[in-house]
């Protein structure tokens, strides 16, 4: 959750694309930590073939959020909660991964990619839900 609040405010920032090096970053510090966590080497190859697996539409999609702050104050808010609910949901698909190796199977692209669209919309739930209290 602490990487997502983070992806959350950096995607709130008023500059749109200006973001997007800061959360990849971000994203791939939360694969070094959930790799470390599972006694895995770190690999880019898994970030890789995660991102691959969940479809080069992440990708867009995360050029879509960021051009939102074009409309102030919503754009805004809107590219922060995506921005923080897909490194969460990202950060889950990642145990997810790990721990179906750690059980020692290898997960299918479908699972994978199931998965990370339901803790997606998790994601945003929960942080819609943060962010509503936060304010009052």
């Amino acid at each position: 959750m602490a990487y997502a609040f983070a992806a959350g405010a950096i995607g709130a920032t008023p500059l749109p694309l200006a973001d997007l090096p800061l959360i990849s970053a971000l994203q791939l510090k939360l694969l070094h930590t959930i790799a470390s966590l599972y006694r895995q080497p770190l690999k880019l190859k898994t970030f890789v073939e995660l991102i691959t697996t969940m479809g080069v539409g992440l990708l867009f999609r995360q050029g879509a959020r960021s051009l939102l702050k074009v409309i102030p104050g919503f754009g805004n808010a809107v590219s922060g909660v995506y921005a923080g609910a897909t490194t969460y949901a990202l950060g889950c698909a990642l145990c997810f991964y790990y721990q179906v190796i750690f059980d020692g199977h290898l997960p299918r692209p479908e699972q994978i990619k199931t998965f990370y669209e339901e803790k997606l919309v998790e994601g945003m739930a929960l942080l819609r839900k943060r962010g509503l209290s936060n304010e009052d």
